[in-house]
Formats: C-alpha cells, structure tokens, sequence
C-alpha cells in the first residue's frame, strides 16, 4: 500500500466519522443562514481508527480487515444536566475528564 492511499483512506474514515457524529444534529437544526452556531467536534485516535465527538453524540470508525470501514454512534447525556452542581468550576473540570476517559476507553475497546 502507498502512502498516498494511506492517507487517502485514513482522510475518508475521518470524513465518515465526522459525517456520521454530525448527522443527527443537522437534522434538527435550522436553515445554515439562519444560524450563527460553531459546532464543537474534538476526537482521538484510536486502534486502526478514529473517535469524534461532539456535545450530543459521538462515533467510532475503525478499518475492518477486509478494508471495510465499521462506524459506531451513539448520543451523549452530559452529567451536568442531569445533577446540575456539577457545574461548578472544580467540580465541572473532574467530572469531564472521568467523563472523557469512560468514553476514550469504551471507544479504544470498540476498536480493539
């Protein structure tokens, strides 16, 4: 395999990831000029894949041997709706990053 299909196939599990985390949130929102709204997407890498994430949702690709792309999304439910005290600035910062860990590691299983 060259280099250049590589990376072009690395690009095209990306691009698919970040389609599918994205997805259900186009549906539900309005008209592109009638918002004004970034959209926060981080992600990581993980085993012969990637994971993105965004505020409401988060997917997983991962290469498959056959050189099939496998997705996975599901929707997140941050803690601090849930128990709003959680909110507070120390206690906030401790809470994402339990939060983000959990979800690297079910991420990394997903690919392993």
């Amino acid at each position: 395999m060259s280099l250049r299909s590589a990376w072009l196939g690395s690009a095209e599990l990306i691009i698919g990831t970040f389609n599918a985390v994205t997805n259900g949130l186009t549906s539900s929102m309005p008209a592109a000029a009638d918002r004004n709204v970034d959209m926060l997407i981080g992600g990581q890498a993980v085993l012969e894949g990637v994971m993105m994430r965004s505020l409401t949702g988060y997917s997983v690709a991962v290469r498959q041997p056959n050189g099939g792309v496998a997705i996975r999304k599901d929707r997140l439910v941050s803690i601090a709706k849930k128990y709003p005290f959680l909110k507070f600035p120390v206690i906030r910062g401790s809470v994402v990053l339990i939060q983000s860990l959990i979800l690297g590691i079910r991420a990394l299983n997903y690919s392993a």
